[in-house]
């Protein structure tokens, strides 16, 4: 099934389906250049690719809360440079590295990972997120 989409689309709400995962081509095949903000909440994603967001400049926000996230790998959101919120909520198993920094970001301001289970925050999981509030 092909989905065409405005390449200029600036909101994207695919929550409250049954994606699994977030490969290097979801959203490049989609051709929007233009996506600020994307909801993926409430829906089984367990797996998200290191590029699957490659391409997405202006992307501000990120929801990706209630999903069945386990690991997402540090260097995901490095080439988001708009980025500024990301919701990890709700991703009951949802694993911090012991060793080195959660994430790699300068812009994002808010991560939100209530509900998410952790037993324990690495002293250096949040070390390369500077902006963070």
């Amino acid at each position: 099934m092909n989905f065409r989409f405005d390449r200029y689309m600036q909101k994207l709400d695919i929550s409250e389906n049954v994606l699994e995962s977030l490969d290097k081509t979801s959203l490049r095949h989609l051709r929007v250049i233009s996506l600020v903000e994307l909801n993926a909440s409430k829906n089984y994603i367990g797996h998200i690719d290191e590029d699957a967001f490659l391409g997405q400049s202006k992307l501000q926000t990120v929801d990706l809360s209630r999903n069945s996230l386990v690991v997402i790998k540090p260097k995901t959101f490095i080439r988001n440079p708009s980025l500024q919120i990301l919701s990890l909520s709700s991703n009951k198993g949802l694993k911090l590295p012991d060793e080195g920094p959660f994430l790699y970001s300068t812009s994002l301001r808010i991560l939100q990972l209530s509900a998410c289970n952790l037993s324990h925050i690495p002293p250096k999981a949040f070390e390369k997120l500077p902006n963070l509030q």
